[in-house]
Formats: structure tokens, sequence, C-alpha cells
């Protein structure tokens, strides 16, 4: 079935598309949801997951959810199969309730064995930072003595993953310290900072052959960073970095971004601390 003559199974609705892509928003916007016109919308989703086809984007899957809340009586069930969609795209959610966060755990649970398959990205790509950050596992990496997260919690390694990831480049991070600080003052952060950190022995990526390897992915050193503003930490996160020098691949050149970051931190304590390791 072609993009230009889709139509929803059941109802023969006609369904928009943009170039090579369904137009979603472009549904939603005129049309009344009942349960089975829900239902070609997801089974169209996870056909095209099957077939190693891009699917619709992140906010128009929230916008389906809040529709098919408001105009019909949409079940968990269904709500996980559209997170699962949202996750496959490597998104979560923007907006969420404390009622629907264990939906949204058990979404990324059934997810995790499929990103262990190392499929394509256009079927499932969630990057492990983020699923350690968020929700304490990846495909590959599990934080020690993970315990039941709150949605709290979640909450708040939400906002602190955004705040890591609205730079393009370093020096814009560290023109923003300020924005940093109250993350590196929330015990909460600091600790899966360091959990993440730790687990996957300060390297960004899997991939560990040094022509394929980057050192500059930008989440890694705002992590870093926020760890690095905070005293009690900072030490003990500099002991295991330079403990860790003959397995991170490429760690001249991350000396080269850390010099960056203990001087833009600017505190003699920690840059004489910084000295006497290298």
């Amino acid at each position: 079935m072609g993009l230009r003559s889709l139509r929803l199974k059941r109802s023969n609705i006609f369904y928009p598309t943009s170039g090579n892509s369904r137009d979603l928003v472009g549904l939603l916007f005129n049309l009344t949801l009942d349960d089975e016109k829900l239902e070609d919308i997801i089974e169209l989703e996870e056909e095209s997951h099957r077939k190693n086809e891009q699917g619709v984007d992140a906010e128009a899957l929230e916008l389906l959810i809040k529709k098919a809340k408001k105009e019909l009586k949409i079940n968990p069930e269904d709500v996980e199969r559209i997170y699962i969609q949202i996750l496959r795209g490597g998104s979560v959610p923007r907006k969420i309730s404390a009622a629907e966060y264990p939906l949204l755990v058990s979404s990324f649970q059934r997810l995790i064995p499929e990103l262990r398959e190392n499929v394509s990205f256009t079927r499932a790509h969630f990057d492990t930072y983020k699923a350690l950050v968020l929700f304490g596992e990846s495909s590959h990496y599990s934080i020690s003595n993970q315990s039941s997260q709150s949605f709290a919690s979640y909450s708040v390694y939400l906002k602190a993953w955004s705040q890591i990831n609205k730079y393009s480049h370093m020096r814009g991070m560290a023109a923003k310290l300020d924005k940093f600080r109250p993350f590196s003052e929330d015990v909460a952060v600091v600790n899966r900072f360091q959990e993440v950190l730790d687990c996957t022995n300060y390297q960004h990526m899997r991939v560990i052959r040094s022509e394929y390897y980057s050192v500059s992915t930008l989440y890694f050193w705002g992590m870093l960073l926020t760890l690095l503003l905070n005293k009690d930490v900072r030490f003990s996160v500099l002991d295991k970095f330079f403990s860790l020098s003959n397995s991170i691949p490429l760690f001249d050149e991350h000396i080269e971004n850390l010099d960056f970051f203990v001087e833009a931190v600017g505190d003699a304590e920690l840059s004489a601390y910084y000295s006497s390791k290298k």
C-alpha cells in the first residue's frame, strides 16, 4: 500500500501524507477518534516498524494520546503501544502524569530486548546514556543496585538530562555554569550521573575503535561538568577518570577537553588537584 493512497483499514478514511511520511497531525485535525480508528493508526506504526520504515514523530504520537483520552477511553495497553513507538524513535513523552509513569517504565522494559538486537536506527534507537540517566538501564548496561524508581526521581533526571543537552558546543556550556549549579547541588542527580559514568567506565559509546570514536559527546561533558561543580564528589570523579587512563579510548584527547572544563570552573583547589593527577 503506497503512501499516496493510504487509508485507514477499517473505516477507509484517507490518511494524508507529507512527502514520504504520514501526516498524523493532519489526520487527527479532521478526525473524531473511535476504537477502530485508533487501532488502525497504531497498527500502521507497528507495521512501519516491522518493515524497517520511519514512523511518525513523537510529537504527533503524543497528540494521538491526548486526543484519544479526550474522545474515547483509551486502555493502558494502547498507551503502552504508543509509548513504545515514541521510545523507538529515541524520545520520551514531553508530558506524563504520575499515574502514567508505570506504563512508560513498562514500555521501556519491553523495548530493551529489541535494542539489544542492534537493529537499524530506523527500527529502534534509544541513546545509552539517556536510558541510563532516565531509567537506570540500557540495552547493555545497568546501574548497580538499581531499585524501583519514583516518578518524582524520573522528573528530576529528565530536567537534568534536558539541561546537559541544551548546548551545541562546549564553550556554550562553560558560559552557562549557573545553569548547571542547581543540578550539581542535587544529591539525586549527582549520584545518578556518577552511577552512569561508573557503569560505562567513562566511555562515550560502545564502539571503541579510535577511528569511529568521538570525544566530543556533549552530554558526557555536561555530566562531568555538573560533577566538577560539586565539591563533595569532584576529587573522587577525577580519581576514577584517571584510573581508567588505559581503557578510555583517545584518553589524551579527553584530557584536552577536561583541561577546558576545569579551567572554566575556576576553582583553585580543583585546579591544583587536577594538576596533581596529570
